[in-house]
């Protein structure tokens, strides 16, 4: 068996997402463009326009909202898909409240076998929103409140470092603001389990204050998931089946690849090599990326999330751009009128999208088997053209002044002393002092900045957390998060 870990993101072990803000949002309408998932590019970052590798255009429409659907739209971008080299994908739309859409096409692998509508797909992080779910469910049916100390349900979970890991609550996790490293620091003990990784790993500090900052990190919902498992008194996969699977009708979904693995399935393709369920068997990659679905019960899935409308809610500022958050398991623009909810996922073989207007009751996911063409170009050009116009309104977040960006940031565990400063040109460079390299920072768009890991050679997406007047407080990246300590 290939290692689970290995695959999750091409080369770092890390599950990647797709964390380009939609088209049509107050992010798309300043210019944004994140970082490329090409060649040399971090694979936890996707930007749709770069990661094509066919160059195929998937041009939005004007059409807007409808009485009726028309399922014509959708097919094109399907066409559009394919002849970018796509071998399968899952589709589902929700219209006006009801599944209008379902649907397999293309091809299941090597073997050439057909996509139908019940073919399972790897969501990637597309899953943290189950995982999400389970846990307001869990907490609805009084089993814990989400404001609960995560040390009560796990008593094993502890943190080295100055921020104290009693002070971490369930609504952390989810919300991305534990301060849970995406990055081990070593000595880090493998595991297999989620009570493992945990139990064996107390000396893993948190990179900053629960509750200080957004810092998209797959540790989180593993813990998440961990609550999950102990306050249900089972299997972490069998919590979600029972709690979100089985309720809402998704009878050929699953959380456990050994159980994917059994039913028809599509194979992902990543290079040259074609993987399988059985690359992704291990607790620990469940609740970060383990959900299979096909295209029968995506629909049924994108109903139940727009019926739990806490997860929607706007519960964390990202500062990625104005009106990002984050809610329980997915992203929130609040800058767009009405809300426009998403997530993206990426590992290896398999990427997807979904993106919900829930005011409007219209969702779309895509999933392809495939992790050369992310299909968020296409899920983004079918919401435009079936969910209608989209205002932009003031989400009354405070800004980084970028003027005051430059200055001395620390961080004792990953990224050692910085230095921003003046590059002499108009731009700005990381003196990256521990390191003993001067590289460039990047400003693709407001609120997005990234560099190169001279190290790695990954493009690192960087956010400057700003303060109540504006001067930053952090760098936060998943690679560390630095404490500024002086100008």
């Amino acid at each position: 068996m290939v290692s689970v870990l290995a695959l999750a993101a091409c080369d770092d072990g890390r599950v990647g997402d797709a964390q380009q803000p939609p088209v049509g949002t107050s992010a798309s309408a300043s210019g944004s463009g994140s970082t490329s998932g090409s060649s040399g590019a971090d694979p936890t970052t996707f930007d749709p326009e770069e990661s094509s590798s066919s160059g195929t255009t998937f041009e939005p429409s004007t059409g807007g909202v409808d009485t009726v659907f028309d399922p014509a739209f959708v097919e094109q971008q399907v066409d559009a898909l394919l002849a970018a080299g796509v071998p399968g994908l899952a589709v589902a739309v929700v219209f006006d409240g009801e599944v209008v859409y379902a649907q397999g096409h293309g091809v299941t692998g090597p073997d050439a076998g057909s996509v139908d509508a019940s073919t399972l797909f790897n969501l990637a992080s597309v899953a943290k929103s189950a995982t999400a779910m389970t846990l307001v469910e869990q907490a609805g049916a009084g089993l814990f409140d989400l404001q609960d100390p995560v040390s009560t349900h796990v008593p094993s979970f502890g943190a080295a470092g100055p921020y104290s890991a009693q002070s971490v609550t369930v609504h952390h996790l989810l919300t991305q603001s534990a301060g849970l490293g995406d990055w081990e620091t070593e000595p880090f003990a493998g595991a297999v389990t989620l009570a493992d990784s945990f139990a064996l790993n107390a000396n893993q500090p948190l990179w900053a204050e629960p509750g200080a900052v957004f810092n998209y990190s797959n540790r989180n919902f593993e813990l998440a998931g961990l609550v999950a498992a102990r306050a249900e008194g089972t299997s972490f996969s069998e919590a979600v089946r029972s709690r979100v699977l089985e309720p809402l009708g998704m009878s050929g979904a699953t959380m456990d690849g050994a159980v994917a693995q059994t039913r028809p399935h599509a194979q992902g393709l990543s290079g040259a090599q074609w993987l399988s369920p059985s690359d992704y068997i291990g607790e620990r990659y469940e609740p970060v990326a383990g959900l299979w679905a096909g295209a029968d019960d995506l629909g049924a899935y994108l109903q139940g999330l727009m019926a739990h409308p806490s997860m929607a809610e706007p519960h964390q500022p990202t500062h990625w751009f104005d009106g990002g958050n984050y809610g329980y398991g997915l992203f929130v623009d609040a800058g767009s009128d009405p809300a426009v909810v998403s997530h993206g996922g990426s590992t290896g073989g398999y990427l997807a999208d979904l993106q919900l207007v829930p005011e409007r009751g219209f969702g779309v996911v895509i999933v392809v088997n495939t992790d050369e063409t992310y299909p968020g170009e296409a899920t983004y050009a079918i919401l435009e053209h079936y969910a209608g116009s989209f205002g932009f309104v003031d989400s009354g977040l405070s800004q980084v002044d970028e003027s005051a960006i430059p200055g001395m940031y620390d961080d004792a565990w990953q990224l050692g002393t910085i230095e921003v400063r003046s590059d002499g040109g108009g731009g700005l460079e990381l003196n990256l002092i521990d390191a003993g390299a001067v590289v460039p920072l990047d400003h693709p768009y407001p609120g997005a900045w990234s560099f190169i890991d001279p190290t790695s050679g990954y493009d690192v997406s960087v956010t400057f957390w700003p303060g109540a007047d504006g001067v930053p407080t952090h760098l936060v990246s998943r690679r560390g998060v630095a404490i500024r300590t002086g100008v």
